[in-house]
């Protein structure tokens, strides 16, 4: 083994705290994981407990000072990116949205998403894991296997639960429940259909208040300078997956096994190249997963080639059925003026995010699952005044979408690609949405009823409008991606040809590659994703343990 030297370079503008992230590496390691957010971040760390497995984390940027703070996510994150934080791609025109753009922000420090979400937890229901096992034939994707790893989530993070009976939410708890809604009192019981208490993935620090918690900081972070078999490598960007034959040797025929990734220092814009000892794990998320995959010839033959890349792989799926969740704001009816509201000053940190309550609701009320969730508060809206804020989230999409590489550069790496969501193409979307407001305004009229609200102003959102034709225009109008894309490399059966992934996570016709992030779902996630991404890269770290025994 090569003897590891410390470089310590001041860069300018460079967040990047100084350490083992900055090592000289050997040139091959046993996993290779490609990625440090929730996924990766939770696979790296699972692997090297193993003092025999040597774990390579790469990230294409570093650890940035300003994701701590919990107040200002939302500005780091939407308001202002920071492009040290987060990148943008951008749809075309769509058409479900009146042919508004969407931006689609992703993360580019460690911690990826974690980094950068609202730190809600929520960790999927029954429905979620069963319907992944039925989807996929793996019996250890089903609920009675992955709740049992919900103990280590719990240990390894401190989970916030707020009190509920701060101003005006015991008053709401009360108005929802009176319409008939249950309280879910377990997030982690399996049922989610009802009102649950917020739960946040962050811990009381002395400087900050509340300090954000990643897979990053928990898994890596905190172990790394203890580790001598776990190595991060920082400002690195994955460009192509390198292929060989059974003798090692770069070939587009061969036995379709990873022998080497092609990395690019963002930095110095040098190029390194890595061999892959045992396997190579990719979780960069939903839109660039697929696009490595592509950039490397496993895909659709036919795109493949418009695009200039030699087909390797017949994966014509890879990119496909792409889903994303809608977001959209409703504010409704403004606080009766008789009641006397504490000043704003005290309102400063509320919002639907971390405060109030989560509503997991369906269309039809007798069914065990959701298909949308609503985040309800009492709030300060932007005209300084307190209104019912009743955030709205379709979770059951049926729109597809597709991530498509249609150029390489001259070194074969892959160019911002065509990024299609399709949103609000099905109608079962546009109708869980016009469904999820009339359930915002059947619990608004619930609190008038008691008193809460006035009866007689107009709604914040007044151009909801009250038909369900104006109501689909105002959807169409407003709602946006909600950031949460998954499904574009699906898990299938092992006997589906079709499905780019096997039901333990590794794609089909090569050896030791598995793809372990958002892409890998095979059905939609009815709620947040970032922590059952977390429960999946927890049962996908124990399949490589499994196989490579």
């Amino acid at each position: 083994m090569k003897t590891k030297i410390l470089i310590v370079t001041i860069l300018i503008f460079s967040y990047c705290y100084l350490g083992r992230e900055n090592d000289i590496f050997d040139d091959e390691y046993d996993y290779i994981v490609i990625g440090a957010g929730t996924a990766g971040s939770i696979v790296a760390g699972k692997l090297s407990d193993n003092p025999n497995n040597k774990v390579l984390l790469i990230e294409e940027d570093a650890t940035n000072p300003n994701i701590w703070t919990t107040k200002d996510w939302y500005d780091h994150f939407l308001g202002h990116p920071d492009p040290d934080i987060s990148r943008a791609f951008y749809t075309p025109a769509e058409p479900g949205l009146n042919y508004r753009t969407e931006t689609l922000m992703r993360a580019v420090v460690t911690g990826g998403c974690n980094a950068h979400n609202g730190m809600v937890v929520i960790p999927g229901d029954r429905q979620l894991y069963d319907g992944i096992a039925d989807a996929t034939g793996e019996s250890q994707w089903s609920w009675n296997n992955m709740a049992s790893h919900f103990s280590e989530l719990k240990s390894k993070f401190y989970l916030r639960h707020l009190d509920d009976n701060r101003v005006f939410l015991s008053e709401l708890k009360q108005s929802i429940q009176s319409i008939g809604i249950p309280l879910v009192s377990d997030n982690f019981g399996g049922s989610l259909r009802g009102l649950t208490n917020i739960i946040d993935q962050s811990k009381p620090d002395p400087q900050l208040g509340q300090r954000r918690e990643t897979t990053y900081s928990n898994y890596i972070d905190a172990v790394l300078a203890s580790r001598s078999n776990l190595q991060v490598l920082i400002r690195n960007r994955a460009e192509k997956i390198m292929f060989c034959d059974n003798n090692n040797s770069t070939s587009s025929t061969s036995d379709r096994r990873a022998c080497f990734i092609r990395l690019r220092d963002t930095t110095t814009n040098t190029i390194r190249t890595i061999k892959v000892g045992k396997e190579l794990i990719l979780s960069l998320g939903a839109y660039e997963s697929p696009m490595l995959l592509q950039a490397s010839g496993v895909g659709d033959p036919a795109k493949l080639s418009q695009a200039g890349i030699t087909p390797i792989i017949n994966s014509p799926n890879v990119g496909m059925r792409l889903l994303d969740h809608i977001y959209m704001n409703y504010a409704g009816k403004p606080l009766l003026g008789s009641i006397q509201s504490p000043p704003q000053s005290d309102w400063d940190n509320r919002n639907t995010v971390a405060d109030g309550f989560f509503l997991f609701g369906a269309i039809d009320a007798n069914s065990s699952t959701n298909d949308y969730t609503l985040a309800t508060d009492i709030q300060y809206m932007w005209d300084g005044k307190i209104y019912f804020n009743c955030a709205v989230e379709m979770v059951s999409p049926q729109s597809e979408g597709e991530v498509q590489v249609k150029q390489v550069n001259g070194n074969g790496a892959a160019i911002q690609p065509l990024i299609e969501q399709n949103y609000l193409s099905a109608r079962h979307d546009v109708d869980v949405l016009i469904a999820a407001i009339k359930e915002c305004r059947r619990i608004q009229s619930r609190l008038v009823d008691n008193g809460i609200l006035d009866g007689s102003k107009p709604e914040f959102s007044s151009t909801a409008g009250d038909t369900d034709q104006s109501l689909e225009q105002y959807v169409r109008n407003t709602g946006n991606g909600d950031y949460h894309p998954h499904a574009s490399i699906r898990m299938g059966r092992a006997d589906d040809a079709s499905a780019p992934l096997t039901p333990r996570l590794k794609v089909r016709g090569t050896s030791n590659v598995r793809v372990i992030d958002a892409s890998s779902f095979p059905i939609p996630i009815r709620n947040k994703i970032n922590i059952p991404i977390a429960i999946l890269a927890m049962q996908g770290a124990d399949f490589i343990t499994q196989d490579n025994n």
